[in-house]
């Protein structure tokens, strides 16, 4: 997606596009490095667009990103839970 000819002289700065996200903005909201972003960006796993040059996220698609990202970080904390609770299970009991 090219976003360039629908913001051309409406906005000053990409920051100031209702519905839209820059990378960096993007990867605070979702708890992930600008390099993260821009790989999962440039893998397909986040759609975005190009805007001036820059990558934009359309912010109606986090749900779509977030949740999946969600199940993936769950699924690492309980790995790590499950390994304190083998590792130190009879100190955690109340």
């Amino acid at each position: 997606m090219d976003f360039t000819a629908q913001a051309k002289g409406k906005f000053k700065d990409r920051d100031t596009i209702p519905g839209m996200l820059t990378t960096k903005n993007a990867a605070k909201l979702l708890g992930i490095s600008r390099v993260a972003m821009f790989q999962k960006i440039k893998s397909g796993e986040i759609p975005a667009g190009k805007l001036c040059g820059n990558y934009v996220i359309k912010s109606s698609n986090l749900p779509n990103i977030y949740a999946p990202l969600m199940l993936n970080q769950k699924a690492h904390i309980n790995r790590f839970v499950d390994r304190a609770i083998k590792e130190y299970g009879i100190t955690l009991k109340p």
